[in-house]
């Protein structure tokens, strides 16, 4: 990404003459420190209303066809209206709400996600709080289509429906634009920092919990309840999670969330061992290509939605 409010002045001047288009991708490459892929890579030109000697090259850019491109005029504006969505779903909260407490569940969710933990923990949150009302506010987040609730099922099979415990559940936000907001919701946006390392896959966090809202979205998107599988670890205090379940023709379909290019799975194999004669098939979600590991079918996180 070239975010052209930064960008230097070398970097400018080489939009200026677009007769060599070999020494302007040589140029870029050896700036930002890149390997771009014919056909493959996506340049993305943040602010170029700044540099209108690039805005000018665009036409000669694309009719080149080696990669493609993204226009964008300013990330900054996009995450104030992400914030400012935020606000007024907070306040639409506060109308049903008067206590504070929807605002509470829903601002502490990428929190709780971070933690790893076997459920949302509500009592970090909502300290003393009766079950039966939590139950209520869960149902008032679920209904005002800002959340998605995954719950944890007892004994997985094809009912799952038959089987969750309302009393162990996770929430996603349906949106998971407004979920990288909240994540930073305490920082100030400053020069696109998080979109540019979000892009580079830089950010300096654990992604997972990232990852798993982007599955949580693309599953309810397609019509699919959300629901989740724990297994205790006799050995150590770490769980075995297998993060989605779908039911499909009277079997189930495991789904364990990696936000790496590694294949282990060591949730789904211990979940297999455990319930073999009801799994049709079994999916790795990573940041890698699609193969296969065995018969565990290992798909990039851009495929979920053909699940």
């Amino acid at each position: 990404m070239i975010d052209f409010s930064r960008a230097s002045k070398e970097t400018k001047e080489l939009f200026e003459d677009v007769s060599d288009l070999n020494f302007l991708f040589l140029q870029l490459q050896l700036q930002f420190k890149v390997d771009l892929q014919e056909r493959e890579s996506v340049i993305i030109f943040d602010e170029v209303q700044l540099c209108p000697a690039a805005r000018h090259a665009i036409k000669a850019l694309v009719e080149d066809r080696r990669y493609d491109y993204i226009e964008t005029n300013n990330f900054r504006k996009v995450d104030e209206i992400k914030r400012d969505i935020l606000n007024l779903y907070e306040s639409d909260f506060a109308k049903i709400d008067p206590t504070g407490r929807l605002a509470m569940l829903f601002d502490a969710i990428p929190a709780q996600l971070n933690k790893n933990a076997a459920r949302y923990q509500t009592s970090s949150v909502l300290n003393g709080e009766r079950q039966d009302k939590i139950l209520e506010l869960i149902a008032e987040l679920k209904d005002s289509k800002t959340v998605l609730v995954a719950y944890n099922t007892n004994d997985p099979d094809a009912g799952m429906a038959n089987t969750k415990d309302l009393s162990r559940f996770k929430l996603f936000l349906n949106d998971t634009g407004l979920f990288v907001t909240l994540m930073f919701k305490d920082k100030d946006f400053t020069e696109n920092e998080i979109y540019q390392k979000l892009l580079n896959d830089k950010l300096s966090v654990n992604l997972g919990y990232l990852y798993e809202n982007i599955v949580a979205q693309c599953l309810a998107a397609n019509g699919n309840e959300l629901f989740y599988h724990t297994i205790m670890n006799q050995n150590s205090k770490h769980n075995y999670e297998i993060d989605f379940i779908l039911a499909r023709k009277n079997k189930i379909v495991p789904i364990e969330i990696k936000s790496s290019g590694y294949k282990t799975h060591k949730s789904l194999d211990v979940f297999t061992e455990k319930y073999s004669g009801r799994i049709l098939r079994r999916y790795l979600v990573y940041t890698k290509d699609l193969s296969k590991d065995e018969d565990v079918f290992c798909i990039p996180v851009y495929m979920v939605p053909f699940l």
